[in-house]
């Protein structure tokens, strides 16, 4: 008769480590984004609640062509929403040391990284589930 030898732990759940390998990759993430700019942080935080709410099956920062569009859209929110709450910015925005346009790049860079990080952490959970 045969008998199947039993395999070793690793071997039989290949993937245990996925979970640790994961928080240590958002743990040096949030490391590296304590090294921001506090402008830039404040920015980070905004992109963070609003991609938040946008973290649902069938989402738009899912699909597989984003629209350009309605990133452009929720760029010029965020841009709003962090004018609103801080005054600092649209004090040194008055002062034109910084100007509209770059504040305008630097919420959509941030909120396509931050997309991007979503979409990857995505790929990556689902393949083991």
């Amino acid at each position: 008769m045969f008998y199947e030898k039993p395999l070793p732990f690793h071997v039989v759940y290949p993937y245990a480590d996925m979970l640790d390998k994961e928080a240590v990759q958002d743990h040096d993430m949030q490391r590296i984004k304590s090294y921001y700019p506090k402008t830039a942080s404040k920015i980070q935080a905004c992109v963070e609640d609003t991609c938040d709410r946008m973290d649902y099956e069938g989402s738009l920062i899912y699909d597989e062509y984003p629209d350009r569009l309605m990133i452009s859209q929720i760029c010029d929110s965020i841009c709003n929403q962090v004018r609103e709450q801080d005054a600092e910015i649209e004090e040194e925005l008055q002062s034109q040391a910084i100007s509209c346009r770059a504040l305008r790049e630097l919420t959509e860079i941030l909120f396509l990284n931050e997309i991007f990080h979503r979409r990857c952490r995505r790929r990556r959970c689902r393949r083991y589930y």
